[in-house]
């Protein structure tokens, strides 16, 4: 927020911690802009954030289940070579 106000734009911040009430701690992706009255001139700040909980459970989920395909494959008899490189290929 302090850079939001010192440069007078908006910014990303994609890994904001909050606490909430009952203490649980998250990360949320969160959005902040400047909020500019008539002649231009900043009167304060927008602070956006993103529930990205029910994303996170399923990237999760799939990240686990992908673990395990390559475990059965690694841990199989065959003598198997993965290959990748930063283009995809």
């Amino acid at each position: 927020m302090e850079r939001v106000i010192a440069m007078g734009s908006g910014g990303l911040a994609n890994h904001t911690v909050l606490l909430a009430r009952d203490a649980r701690v998250t990360t949320s992706p969160t959005a902040l802009r400047p909020i500019r009255n008539g002649q231009g001139r900043m009167q304060g700040v927008c602070w956006c954030f993103a529930d990205v909980s029910e994303e996170n459970t399923n990237c999760a989920d799939a990240l686990a289940t992908v673990e395990l395909h390559f475990r059965a494959l690694a841990n199989s008899d065959r003598r198997w070579v993965l290959t990748c490189g930063l283009d995809g290929g």
